[in-house]
């Protein structure tokens, strides 16, 4: 039993031995070095992401503090503002669909069937006009 103790212990110390010398054989050398090199980059990656999450928390306070201070008044004063417009507006809605109703006359010349030369006929007979009253009424006198 001793024995088996004794090359239960040296098979474990050999294995042990050969493995430390894996370790510093060439390619494990170049193994080690780039999980080194990974572990490295983990860290680095970690501590940025760190870093960021900081950052974030950061503004997330800052926001929060912002909100705090901002009035809610201002919000529900919008809000109270804008049912009264869409109450106000429903109840002039029918006071402008009546005005939208009635039509505003249109402009137009007195006769706009009349030529120029019907025109001139007219302005002519009321000089006539004018003319003739002004004799009668001298002829009154």
């Amino acid at each position: 039993m001793k024995e088996d103790l004794v090359t239960a212990f040296k098979k474990v110390f050999t294995d042990a031995y050969k493995e430390e010398d894996k370790i510093t054989s060439e390619p494990a050398q170049a193994k080690l070095k780039s999980f080194e090199a990974y572990a490295t980059q983990f860290k680095a990656e970690k501590l940025a992401r760190q870093l960021h999450l900081k950052s974030l928390e950061t503004e997330l306070a800052e926001a929060k503090a912002a909100v705090a201070t901002t009035p809610t008044l201002d919000i529900t004063m919008y809000h109270t503002m804008m049912q009264q417009f869409n109450t106000i507006s429903e109840k002039l809605n029918p006071v402008s669909k009546f005005f939208d109703n009635i039509q505003k006359p249109e402009k137009q010349s007195p006769n706009p069937k009349l030529t120029k030369e019907q025109l001139q006929d007219i302005e002519d007979e009321k000089q006539e006009a004018l003319i003739k009253a002004s004799i009668l009424a001298r002829m009154k006198k």
